[in-house]
């Protein structure tokens, strides 16, 4: 319901959102229809769910992988489907000025499935900021064999830094759990 009063409302480019039940329920996931809305009109979204030792943020297409966006998809020239839609990477606000100035040229994921090709990469600010951009490369490595060189093109001092970030971003996170390394550049 609250989705429809804000779309009704204008809302067209939500970046992120949270359920919270009543009775003192807290945060909860949204339920499977809601989670379709949200894929098909805001494929972009992060939503909040209860996690182990708090409160996490997740793409909407982890909480509903392999699913149909239809929003996004049309007839290719061979009659096979291709994307539309320009996929968005969502970013911390920490990380804007690094990103602008080239220090930053990777990021470390985690459960955050992208592609490379066009990218809006979205800062989580007041006034969001979306920066157009390509996805260059991915590479998959387990957090174990993340290296300094990691740490120094994902924009940090050094791989204690870069630890210290994932620990933050993702609480959950373990050494022998796989991180993607997406590789990026500005297109303006």
């Amino acid at each position: 319901m609250a989705l429809g009063h804000a779309r009704a409302a204008g809302a067209r480019d939500l970046t992120a959102i949270v359920a919270v039940g009543d009775t003192g329920r807290g945060v909860l996931a949204p339920c499977g229809r809601d989670r379709q809305v949200l894929l098909d009109y805001h494929p972009g979204i992060r939503v909040l769910v209860p996690a182990a030792g708090g409160i996490r943020s997740v793409a909407i297409t982890d909480l509903l992988p392999h699913a149909y966006v239809w929003g996004q998809q049309s007839a290719a020239s061979d009659g096979a489907l291709r994307s539309a839609a320009t996929q968005a990477l969502h970013f911390h606000r920490t990380y804007l000025e690094a990103v602008r100035t080239g220090r930053k040229t990777t990021t470390v994921r985690f459960r955050d499935p992208v592609e490379t090709g066009p990218v809006n990469m979205v800062f989580e600010l007041d006034d969001e900021v979306v920066l157009p951009g390509v996805i260059t490369q991915i590479a998959s490595k387990s957090v174990a064999e993340l290296t300094e060189a990691d740490a120094i093109a994902d924009g940090f001092r050094d791989f204690a830094e870069l630890q210290d970030r994932l620990r933050f971003h993702y609480p959950d996170i373990k050494a022998t759990d796989d991180a993607t390394i997406v590789h990026f550049r500005l297109t303006r």
